[in-house]
């Protein structure tokens, strides 16, 4: 597996747990009287603990510099379009 193949599981990971995070289900159970006070803690810690993880496999990920096309001083969108796709197959 690449690099960016496991950044981007990651990701899809992390968006998962946020997700969860920021859903009512998981607001009514770290809410309810029964529920261990560290609940919120535990899952913000893998949060962090991933955003983390992802960020020591940033370095490993080649990117290539391109010359993007100035319109005006502005950088077109479609020369960026295409820088991504270029390198995100990668």
């Amino acid at each position: 597996m690449k690099a960016i193949e496991i950044l981007n599981e990651f990701n899809s990971c992390y968006i998962t747990i946020q997700g969860i995070v920021q859903s009512e289900k998981w607001q009514e159970l770290v809410n309810c009287e029964d529920a261990e006070p560290e609940m919120k803690t535990h899952l913000g810690d893998v949060l962090h603990y991933l955003s983390e993880a992802m960020g020591c496999i940033e370095q490993f990920i080649e990117v290539q510099y391109t010359p993007l096309l100035h319109l005006n001083n502005a950088i077109h969108p479609l020369n960026v379009f295409s820088f991504l796709v270029r390198h995100l197959r990668n």
